[in-house]
């Protein structure tokens, strides 16, 4: 039921062509600890993501800098998925051959190719951002966010619960960007507000402006779930024709929004983890740990994610104690999380109970931050709230 809304997923496997072990402590000398990242690193259009891997390995650079686990190193694998279901899972089959203990801050929509192969050879996938079907139901996923469901209910409880009487929908115009539909639905529940028209968006359509005018007709806000840059323009057609519908879109990339300027202002927004521009401990980590090993990397929520999929495991570890360290051990203890502390990028995150929601039983984390965008950046006030319940309960 619930596939990627927000993104075109993109990406025979190649290996890390990194070093054999992350910058860090030269003191680090027991064998090393081998991560993968599964992404689509060879896209050629912009759903390329060759910053999870960047950002995986500045987070276990970090950790070997600290002393690494229990004086051994992190090290990090990538393997490209090519947008091909073969190239996944031989990519799955890698990280088993190569020896690693899981998987870490995926971004590949061949999920249904990669998490049975993990399955079967016990492996955690721990943290990937979920844009398959199997990514929300799979035994071995341990996503850390909600992705695109939580975040379409997140836009439209935001919308509606401060003012909206009728939300319109504009979506990626295929089969997975259909399931958006429900989520408005969802996010409105308790506020007030009613659905409005729903509007299905080829990628790339050269003019929005027809769309913009469809999908405010008869309503007074807007949810978009679309491409990044479909959004944006939307929002630019939207203003510049002096439409004032209340509009809304997942805060994905937090650039998006400097792009449009004045034009962005106001906009209402979800966003999955702690704002970039907040204060809280791990985003302050984040940007600290990106700037020292991978200056100059993209810092989209893919990069965050993938960041604090490493970072997830080494808190596993510190909290699990696990006598050792295995793809066995690795995905007992994810599956005993009890309010793992992340820094606060994503609220306490406990794994000892699926969710009850058909097809999303792997959501551990629902919540989400409603916000605005003000001179380019996300504000939010920090709360955190599950937008798959009515919004009294949220």
């Amino acid at each position: 039921m619930a596939l990627a809304v927000t993104m075109a997923a993109c990406g025979s496997s190649s290996s890390d062509s990194g070093p054999a072990v992350e910058p860090g402590d030269p003191s680090l000398t027991g064998s090393p600890i081998k991560l993968m990242v599964i992404a689509q690193l060879t896209a050629t259009n912009q759903a390329e993501t060759p910053q999870t891997v960047s950002a995986a390995k500045a987070s276990a650079s970090a950790i070997n800098a600290r002393g690494g686990i229990g004086g051994r190193p992190l090290q990090i694998l990538s393997c490209d998925d090519k947008v091909d279901a073969n190239a996944a899972a031989a990519c799955a089959r890698k990280a088993v051959s190569d020896g690693a203990v899981a998987t870490v801050g995926q971004v590949s929509a061949m999920g249904a190719a990669i998490n049975p192969v993990l399955q079967q050879n016990g492996m955690a996938n721990i943290g990937p951002y979920p844009l398959s079907a199997s990514d929300f139901s799979s035994p071995s996923s341990f996503p850390l966010c909600a992705g695109g469901p939580a975040a379409i209910a997140g836009v439209a409880r935001n919308l509606g619960t401060n003012g909206a009487e009728t939300v319109g929908l504009a979506y990626f115009g295929n089969a997975a960007g259909a399931t958006s539909v429900p989520f408005v639905t969802t996010g409105l529940a308790g506020t007030g507000a009613k659905a409005g028209p729903k509007v299905p968006v080829p990628p790339g359509t050269a003019d929005l402006a027809p769309v913009a005018a469809a999908t405010t007709k008869g309503a007074d806000a807007a949810v978009l779930a679309l491409q990044p840059d479909d959004a944006v323009h939307f929002v630019q057609v939207a203003r510049q024709s002096g439409n004032t519908a209340k509009l809304g879109m997942p805060a994905q990339d937090p650039g998006l929004f400097k792009k449009l300027g004045g034009a962005g202002d106001g906009l209402y927004v979800a966003t999955q983890f702690a704002p970039q521009s907040s204060s809280v401990p791990g985003i302050k980590q984040f940007l600290a740990d990106m700037e020292k090993y991978a200056r100059g990397t993209r810092l989209d929520d893919y990069a965050l994610n993938a960041w604090l999929g490493v970072q997830a495991f080494e808190k596993m570890l510190a909290q699990q104690k696990p006598a050792t360290i295995d793809t066995a051990t690795v995905k007992a203890g994810m599956s005993r999380l009890v309010n793992l502390d992340l820094g606060g990028v994503v609220a306490p995150y406990t794994t000892t109970k699926e969710s009850e929601m058909p097809g999303l039983n792997r959501i551990f984390g629902p919540q989400v931050q409603l916000g605005t965008i003000k001179n380019g950046q996300i504000v939010t006030d920090g709360k955190w709230v599950n937008p798959f319940l009515p919004a009294s309960g949220g």
